[in-house]
C-alpha cells in the first residue's frame, strides 16, 4: 500500500509540472517576440500660440530586426495643425503607404519598410511631423493602429507598446506697446510719427515628398505645403522649369496645400507669392529635382580574382539627368551593397566580392542619384575553396574568368585531358601486346594509331574554331588562349611519344 501511494504522489507531481510547463509556454512564448516600442519625441514640450514644433515618431526594436512599421498619429484639430511631414531622416526607404495628413480629421498615417537585413536599434526615426500651435491649451498627441513587423520572413508583429505626448500651448507674447511722446507746447505743434514694423509677406514652401531642394527623387508627384503670412487673402502659384517665370495662377481664398503630378524628368521650380494686407509679397521659389529613368549600363566582361577577392568590371554606365551614383554587385539575387562611386570613365573598375566557395550568379547594378537602378546580364563566377598550404610552401594564385562562351573552352579542355589519359593507357597496353606479333601487325597498329591521332587533332581544331565563333575577341582572356595552346602542345607531345615507341618496337626482331 505504501508503494502504491508513493507512485500516485509522483504521478500527480509529474502531471502538475507538465501543466505548469505548458502554461508557461502559452503565456511567455507568443509575447517573447513582442519587443518593439513606439514613442513621440518633440523638440520642445511647451510653445506659444502661432509657433511651430517638430515631433519625431521613434521606434525602439529592443534588439529585434524589423522591416516594416505603420501607425496613425492623432492630434486635436482645435489646438494643432500639421504644416508638413518629412521622411528625409526616416529609417524606411520603401513606402507601402506614403505619409499623409488631414487637418480636418486630425490624423497622420504612414506605412514604411526597409529591405533585408532590416533595422535594429533603439532610436529609429520613422517620421517627422511639424505642427503649428493654434491656441492655448494642452494638446495630446496619440499613437494608434501601430504595427511593427519583424524581419523573420513571416511578418511577425513585435509591437509591444507606445507612449503618447502632450504639448502645452501658452498664450502668444504681445508686442510691446508703442510709446507716443507727450506733446510739447510750441507755437506750431509738430505731428507725431508712429513707426510700425512692416508685415512679412514671404511664403515658406515645404514638401513632404521632396523634402530636400538639392536631392534627386524618382517620384514625379510632389506634395507641397505653404506657410502663409497672417491675413493672407490670396496666393499666386506656378510650377515651371523656368526660374524667372512669374506665378499667374490665383487661388482665392488662399490654399495651404497643393499636389503636382506628371512632372517630367529634370529640375522644376515651384513659385508662390501671397496677397497680405492688400500687398502682393515677394515670389518664393522651391526646387524639385525629378529623375524617373534608370541609368544606361553596358557590361562586356567580369573577371574574378581569388587573390584580391575582387571582380574587374569592364563596360560603361551613364545617367544624363541626376547623374551616375554608384556600382554594386547582385550576388545570387541579393544586393551585396559593396558600392563603388564614380563613372566607368576608364572602361574598368574593381568591385569587392566576398562570397562563399562555389559557383555564383553575379549581376552588376548601376544606381543613379535618384535611386533608380539598372542590372546587367548574368555572369557566372566560380569562387574556389581556400586551399591548404603547408608551412614553407608558396601558394599559386589562381584566376577564374567568366565571360560569354568561356564554359565551352573549359568543357573542351576537360574532355581532351580525359581522352588523352584514356588513349595513353590503351596505347601502352596495345604496344605490349604487339611486341610479340609480326612486323606487319605493328605497322598496321601504327597506321591505325596515326589515324586516330589525326582524328583527335582535327576534332581539337574544330572545337577551337567553334569557340572562336561563339566568343568575342574582348571576352577571350590571355589565360584561356595560353591554356588552349598548352592543350595543343600536349597532343603534339603524345603523338611524338607514340611514334618513338612504335619505331622502337619496329626495330626489335
Amino acid at each position: 500500500m505504501l508503494c502504491t501511494s508513493s507512485v500516485k504522489q509522483v504521478t500527480r507531481l509529474s502531471v502538475r509540472m507538465f501543466v505548469v510547463s505548458v502554461l508557461m509556454m502559452l503565456l511567455c512564448g507568443p509575447h517573447a517576440a513582442r519587443a518593439a516600442t513606439v514613442s513621440l519625441t518633440p523638440m520642445v514640450s511647451s510653445i506659444s500660440a502661432g509657433n511651430i514644433v517638430t515631433v519625431h515618431v521613434m521606434v525602439n526594436t529592443q534588439g529585434v530586426a524589423i522591416n516594416d512599421g505603420s501607425a496613425t498619429i492623432q492630434f486635436p484639430t482645435d489646438l494643432l495643425e500639421v504644416v508638413s511631414v518629412s521622411k528625409s531622416s526616416s529609417i524606411f526607404s520603401l513606402w507601402v503607404e506614403e505619409p499623409t495628413f488631414s487637418n480636418s480629421a486630425g490624423t497622420v498615417t504612414f506605412d514604411g519598410g526597409v529591405p533585408t537585413p532590416g533595422y535594429q536599434g533603439g532610436s529609429g526615426d520613422m517620421l517627422d511631423i511639424t505642427f503649428r500651435a493654434k491656441k492655448t491649451g494642452a494638446a495630446s498627441i496619440l499613437v494608434t493602429n501601430v504595427n511593427v513587423l519583424a524581419n523573420d520572413g513571416q511578418g511577425t508583429d513585435v509591437f509591444s507598446g507606445s507612449s503618447n505626448d502632450t504639448i502645452t500651448i501658452t498664450p502668444s507674447v504681445p508686442a510691446a506697446p508703442i510709446q507716443t511722446p507727450a506733446p510739447i507746447a510750441k507755437p506750431a505743434a509738430t505731428p507725431t510719427v508712429i513707426q510700425t514694423t512692416p508685415t512679412d509677406t514671404t511664403v515658406h514652401i515645404t514638401s513632404s515628398t521632396h523634402p530636400s531642394q538639392t536631392a534627386w527623387y524618382a517620384q514625379n508627384t510632389a506634395q507641397l505645403g505653404f506657410d502663409l503670412p497672417p491675413k493672407t487673402a490670396a496666393i499666386k502659384f506656378l510650377v515651371s522649369q523656368d526660374q524667372t517665370t512669374v506665378p499667374t495662377k490665383t487661388y482665392k481664398p488662399a490654399i495651404t496645400q497643393k499636389s503636382t503630378d506628371a512632372l517630367t524628368d529634370g529640375t522644376w521650380y515651384v513659385q508662390v507669392s501671397a496677397l497680405a494686407g492688400g500687398v502682393w509679397g515677394p515670389v518664393s521659389t522651391y526646387t524639385l529635382n525629378i529623375d524617373t529613368m534608370p541609368p544606361r549600363l553596358s557590361i562586356t566582361s567580369l573577371v574574378y580574382s581569388s587573390d584580391t577577392k575582387t571582380v574587374t568590371v569592364t563596360g560603361s554606365a551613364q545617367d544624363d539627368t541626376s547623374g551616375f551614383g554608384s556600382l554594386s554587385l547582385v550576388v545570387d539575387g541579393v544586393d551585396a551593397r559593396s558600392d563603388v562611386a564614380g563613372l566607368l570613365t576608364q572602361g574598368t573598375v574593381q568591385v569587392p566580392l566576398d562570397a562563399s566557395p562555389g559557383q555564383h550568379v553575379v549581376k552588376v547594378r548601376a544606381v543613379d542619384r535618384a535611386g533608380n537602378y539598372m542590372d546587367s546580364q548574368d555572369f557566372y563566377v566560380m569562387v574556389p575553396a581556400e586551399p591548404y598550404v603547408p608551412k614553407g610552401v608558396v601558394a599559386v594564385t589562381t584566376w577564374y574568368v567568366e565571360t560569354h562562351g568561356s564554359m565551352v573552352l573549359v568543357v573542351l579542355a576537360l574532355c581532351i585531358s580525359l581522352l588523352s589519359l584514356i588513349f595513353n593507357v590503351i596505347l601502352w597496353n596495345k604496344l605490349r601486346i604487339y611486341r610479340k606479333r609480326p612486323h606487319s601487325g605493328v605497322v598496321h597498329m601504327r597506321e591505325q594509331t596515326k589515324e586516330r591521332l589525326m582524328d583527335l587533332k582535327k576534332d581539337l581544331h574544330k572545337q577551337a574554331k567553334l569557340y572562336d565563333k561563339t566568343g568575342t575577341h574582348k571576352a577571350t582572356t590571355k589565360e584561356e588562349a595560353d591554356y588552349a595552346k598548352k592543350m595543343q602542345a600536349h597532343i603534339a607531345d603524345v603523338e611524338q611519344y607514340v611514334d618513338r615507341k612504335i619505331q622502337d618496337i619496329t626495330k626489335r626482331p
